[in-house]
């Protein structure tokens, strides 16, 4: 019996080589194009997410307020509301200093023993609403704008926005064509069942006037579905992991 159902399958296959090997190469390739997608959409959104957590935006002080100051304290208060939520971090211009003598010792003997630098707000970027923090500083700009450019300030969060914009564009036009590659394969899908509902009812028929099992109608599409599947599935994984190894 088993042997007469693949033998069957086969026939199906073997009737139409051609087709059938378009079928498995068409399906193979929309396959490896959808896991390339949706590897890159999830290589974005890690980039995203690592953008975000990463990023932060350094606010130097005017000279004339401290961390102590409660107009500082203030503005920090405030960041709540531009959905500040990781703490912020507060370096003081000795910790500044000694950061930029590690990096150059010989930088002492040029500052003659004072120190330029101000101290520095770092803020986390991660879920803030840039908006929201520019209006912040705005209102605070007393805080920042003697030691610090306002448009300097206003640059760093245009850089920030256009790269947040950039991976955004990218992934949506991967949506996209992620979308257009599902609906090439339920078109293809459509056509190969069309093609068998045809061949079964012809052969429904055939098997009623001999009183022909059932089983041995619809049997052998469900094996050649079953082959189309796991060849195309096989072949894209091939080519999937050839596209990782070169690219």
């Amino acid at each position: 019996m088993l042997k007469f159902l693949f033998r069957t399958s086969w026939h199906h296959i073997s009737r139409m080589p051609y087709a059938s090997l378009w079928v498995i190469f068409g399906f193979s390739v929309l396959l490896t194009t959808l896991l390339i997608g949706l590897t890159m959409v999830r290589f974005l959104m890690d980039e995203r997410a690592n953008l975000e957590s990463q990023f932060t935006y350094p606010l130097a002080l005017n000279p004339l307020y401290t961390f102590e100051s409660q107009r500082v304290r203030d503005f920090a208060q405030s960041l709540t509301t531009a959905g500040l939520q990781k703490p912020l971090e507060y370096i003081t211009r000795e910790q500044a200093l000694d950061r930029e003598i590690q990096r150059n010792p010989g930088i002492t003997s040029v500052l003659a023993g004072e120190n330029p630098l101000p101290d520095i707000i770092i803020i986390p970027l991660q879920g803030m609403n840039t908006d929201t923090l520019w209006t912040r500083i705005q209102e605070y700009r007393d805080l920042f704008e003697s030691s610090t450019e306002v448009t300097n300030l206003k640059s760093r969060l245009e850089r920030f926005n256009k790269s947040l914009e950039d991976i955004q564009q990218i992934w949506t036009v991967l949506l996209v064509f992620i979308g257009l590659t599902l609906i090439l394969m339920g078109m293809v899908l459509v056509a190969i069942l069309r093609y068998h509902l045809r061949l079964f009812q012809d052969e429904r028929i055939v098997g009623r006037l001999v009183w022909a099992d059932p089983v041995f109608i619809w049997w052998p599409h469900t094996l050649t579905a079953l082959f189309y599947i796991v060849m195309s599935s096989l072949t894209a994984f091939g080519l999937f992991q050839a596209f990782q190894y070169f690219f």
